[in-house]
C-alpha cells in the first residue's frame, strides 16, 4: 500500500470530524487559519531559540574575557613599561 494512502489529507480529516460537508471556502479558511497559527508558533520558537543562543554566547564571551583580559592587560603593561612579566 502506498504511504500517502495511509495518511489522511487535512480536508478529509476535517470532513470526517465535522460530520458535515464543508465548502471549499470553509476548508480554505480553515487551512489559512492553521497556517497562520503555525507561523506564529514557529516565529515564537525561533525567537526563544535565538534568546537562548544569545545568552549562551554572552556567558561564553564573559567567561573568556574574565580569563584572558587580565592576562592581556598585564602582558601589555609589562611590555610597554619595559618590565619583565611576573611569573
Amino acid at each position: 500500500m502506498d504511504q500517502e494512502e495511509d495518511i489522511p489529507v487535512l480536508t478529509e480529516a476535517v470532513r470526517r470530524k465535522a460530520g458535515q460537508e464543508l465548502s471549499r471556502d470553509q476548508i480554505d479558511a480553515l487551512c489559512d487559519s492553521l497556517a497562520a497559527e503555525a507561523w506564529v508558533l514557529l516565529d515564537g520558537l525561533i525567537a526563544d531559540s535565538l534568546r537562548d543562543m544569545e545568552e549562551q554566547l554572552r556567558v561564553s564571551i564573559n567567561d573568556r574575557l574574565g580569563d584572558e583580559l587580565p592576562k592581556l592587560i598585564e602582558k601589555t603593561l609589562h611590555e610597554k613599561l619595559g618590565e619583565p612579566p611576573a611569573d
